[in-house]
């Protein structure tokens, strides 16, 4: 993992606003008490599993269309660096992405040789899903992992870049 990647849970949490950010953040020890051992000792696999928490909780309380919403237009739960994307598991589509909005409407087998196709693996436990995309950091195509969960017909993810 790159050790640069800092965690910025109250951060994201603000985005949401006023009470619901104090409510985000009373939340974090019951979302900690749910993840792994092994992903509780690396703060970027924490990160990617608590984006993708906190993504589904509000959607449960507000809806998926509206999770999409803010993640395209608010940028929600993005801090620079670490973000939340949504494919349409049914369509194949993403329908979220705050970092490059243009892959919104994309098929995910076009992307990467169709390598992201292990994306559409997620199931309602959720798991880690290996691939390579481009690091906007380093304009270099990278090992990366993501934590993938199906929602309904939704799949929600967050990754972190692989050291190599």
């Amino acid at each position: 993992m790159k050790n640069t990647l800092k965690l910025r849970f109250l951060a994201a949490a603000l985005l949401l606003g006023g009470g619901a950010a104090l409510s985000s953040c009373a939340a974090v020890e019951d979302i900690r008490a749910e993840l792994t051992e092994e992903s509780r000792e690396s703060p970027e696999y924490w990160s990617a599993q608590r984006r993708v928490k906190i993504a589904l909780s509000t959607a449960e309380e507000k809806g998926h269309d509206e999770v999409i919403r803010l993640i395209n237009e608010e940028k929600f739960l993005w801090d620079g660096e670490e973000y939340v994307f949504v494919i349409d598991a049914v369509t194949e589509t993403i329908k979220a992405h705050p970092v490059s909005p243009f892959l919104i409407g994309v098929r995910v087998a076009s992307l990467a040789d169709g390598s992201l196709t292990v994306l559409l693996l997620a199931d309602a436990d959720g798991k880690w899903v290996e691939y390579e995309w481009l690091n906007p950091e380093t304009s270099n195509v990278e090992p990366k992992t993501s934590w993938v969960k199906l929602s309904g017909r939704y799949i929600y993810g967050s990754g972190v870049y692989l050291e190599e």
